[in-house]
């Protein structure tokens, strides 16, 4: 969650987990990032001597090591969220956008990644129960929980002490 936009759609998804009875406080963050100066841009930032003044006012955030890609920025949910923003009514909108909109390099790869997708449905295809195989074996350990797949993605939640 890199950005402004990124962040509304997270405390959304943050009011959902609760309203279920299931808060997660815990914003997940690229190491070495830089998304801006706001108190959100800084909590999913790295932290540096400018930030550190602001340290009370920072989210919760577990950094990960970032991947050595280029970045296309997307902001993804659930259709439940998505149809939450969806409306003609202006005061609906999730008036926000993404610094990487439009990001040639960016662009040119996700149109690769469509491409791959429709040339070799049948394996993207049978990706979840690939997925779902492996994840069941990682059941055993205590700290794994919310054992979680999408098509080509898989989650899970790791519990630390």
């Amino acid at each position: 969650m890199g950005d402004e936009g990124g962040l509304k759609v997270a405390h959304q998804v943050y009011q959902y987990w609760s309203n279920q009875g299931q808060p997660r406080t815990t914003f997940l963050a690229f190491e070495g990032a830089y998304h801006g100066d706001t108190v959100g841009a800084m909590s999913v930032g790295a932290r540096s001597l400018f930030s550190k003044v602001f340290g009370e006012l920072l989210f919760d955030v577990e950094f990960v090591l970032f991947p050595a890609t280029y970045s296309l920025a997307v902001t993804v949910c659930t259709e439940e969220i998505y149809d939450a923003f969806y409306s003609d009514d202006p005061t609906k909108t999730l008036y926000h956008g993404h610094s990487y909109t439009a990001n040639p390099l960016g662009c040119a790869a996700a149109i690769a990644s469509w491409e791959l997708l429709a040339q070799n449905e049948a394996a993207f295809k049978t990706m979840e129960a690939k997925h779902l195989r492996h994840l069941n074996e990682l059941r055993q350990y205590s700290q794994v929980e919310h054992v979680r797949v999408m098509g080509t993605i898989a989650a899970l939640d790791l519990v630390t002490p």
